[in-house]
């Protein structure tokens, strides 16, 4: 097997090396990428991937793809997906409330109520 930056083969039972975790899945001297011993020492832990120049220029424009098409569409900005989380969390508690209110004596039924209402004020709506 060959260094894909140097072309000489690579000892692999002599010489430190590395493969691309991404698409090309290519060689290369640790010396050839400056890989220092404790970054090749990382290489091997979990969760740790190394890619080559043209890979990760690839991986990079990628990502700036997507998050180019996740600006452009408000219905996926963070912010919407938060508030889209909160209003079904809201719905999720006035059912439970409700629910509640229909199984527990009348006087924690009208404390369910008020703070229905309460919540409704605070949320700018009519009670």
């Amino acid at each position: 097997m060959q260094c894909n930056k140097c072309s000489h083969t690579i000892d692999r039972k002599a010489e430190r090396y590395t493969v691309c975790k991404e698409t090309c899945v290519k060689r290369y001297h640790a010396a050839c990428v400056d890989l220092s011993n404790e970054t090749m020492q990382a290489l091997f832990s979990e969760n740790v991937l190394w890619m080559c120049d043209e890979c990760l220029l690839d991986f990079c424009n990628s990502r700036d793809a997507d998050e180019d098409n996740v600006e452009a569409d408000p219905c996926c900005s963070h912010q919407s997906v938060c508030e889209t989380e909160i209003e079904g969390l809201k719905l999720k508690v006035t059912e439970i409330m409700e629910t509640l209110a229909t199984m527990l004596p009348d006087r924690i039924h009208s404390f369910c109520q008020r703070n229905t209402a309460d919540n409704k004020l605070y949320n700018n709506q009519p009670p």
